[in-house]
């Protein structure tokens, strides 16, 4: 009977071992299912962030290509007016020279008569 008992106590052990054994492969299971989820969750917010990364870039790239054709543009304006200004000055100074030319001939013609 005690020899029963010594079995049926050793199976009873040897049992509670084997489902303790069960349950740790069951947890490092569930442990290893987590750790993979994190990473994934780590790696979908690497991507979002470079995603975001290259999303601000080229909003960045925008602003300064539109700045640049807004200066290009003021560039040309400015030589516009520059160029307007210089033809404007040429007029001038040709009347200036027509009207002192006509003083001379007009001085001519007084000294001819």
């Amino acid at each position: 009977r005690s020899s029963d008992l010594s079995f049926r106590k050793q199976w009873y052990q040897r049992r509670v071992l084997q489902e303790a054994e069960e349950w740790s492969k069951i947890e490092a299971k569930e442990i290893a299912l987590l750790q993979l989820e994190e990473d994934m969750a780590k790696l979908e917010a690497q991507e979002i962030a470079r995603m975001k990364a290259e999303e601000m870039a080229r909003i960045e790239a925008d602003k300064m290509a539109r700045v640049k054709a807004e200066e290009l543009t003021l560039l040309e304006l400015e030589a516009k007016a520059v160029a307007r200004l210089e033809r404007e000055e040429a007029v001038v100074q040709l009347k200036s020279e027509m009207i002192s030319l006509k003083e001379k001939q007009k001085t001519l013609k007084d000294e001819i008569l």
